[in-house]
């Protein structure tokens, strides 16, 4: 693993290379009981190339995720099995930004495989998640939302999934439909594919 760090506010980490090639791994992985408040990840490198589990960044606040900047990185992930997530935001409350990151998961296209993983659970009104100019290619979900998120605004990704059949471009699953925002966004992709899926949305 790259950081390992027990609980924070006010960090920020920038223009760093994180290389991973192990039984499993993560760049940067963030955990904390209480909350995450204002957490910058910007302008870094990550290539993690495993046999097993592989996670570029994984930020859990289970008390609240809040005012996290995760921008202009380049994510190059496998693991083992085709299993590997570019970015994984867990807990969001409120005021959280993923724009302009370019994301690989190295052809593999295996169901496990996620260009980003971002979830409100546990929190009671999460909101202000933007999602914006990034690209993300040969994921099986190229975006999986879940569990309570609200004030949702997916702009101008480009999701392309061409290294084969099914999948999801943007795969939505228990979020709250009100202020959701999903436009200018960019699909290509193969047999047996959905753009924008939507279950328990409401």
């Amino acid at each position: 693993e790259g950081y390992y760090v027990p609980g924070m506010n006010n960090i920020m980490i920038t223009n760093s290379d994180f290389n991973v090639n192990s039984g499993g791994g993560e760049g940067i992985y963030s955990y904390s009981d209480a909350q995450i408040r204002n957490y910058t990840i910007k302008n870094n490198t990550f290539n993690i190339n495993t046999s097993s589990w592989a996670y570029g960044i994984d930020i859990e606040g289970y008390g609240g995720t809040s005012n996290t900047l995760v921008e202009g990185n380049t994510f190059k992930i496998g693991g083992g099995n085709g299993s590997g997530t570019g970015i994984y935001l867990e807990y969001l409350d409120s005021n959280n930004i993923v724009r302009n990151n370019t994301i690989d998961t190295l052809g593999t296209h295996s169901y496990m495989s996620e260009g980003m993983y971002l979830d409100g659970e546990y929190q009671t009104a999460p909101s202000g998640l933007v999602v914006e100019n990034n690209i993300i290619n040969n994921a099986y979900y190229g975006m999986n939302l879940e569990y309570g998120l609200s004030g949702i605004n997916i702009l101008n990704n480009t999701i392309t999934n061409t290294a084969s059949t099914g999948g999801y471009g943007i795969y939505m699953y228990d979020v709250k439909a009100g202020d959701l925002n999903i436009k200018g966004n960019k699909f290509l992709n193969t047999d047996e594919y959905y753009g924008l899926y939507m279950e328990d949305v409401k």
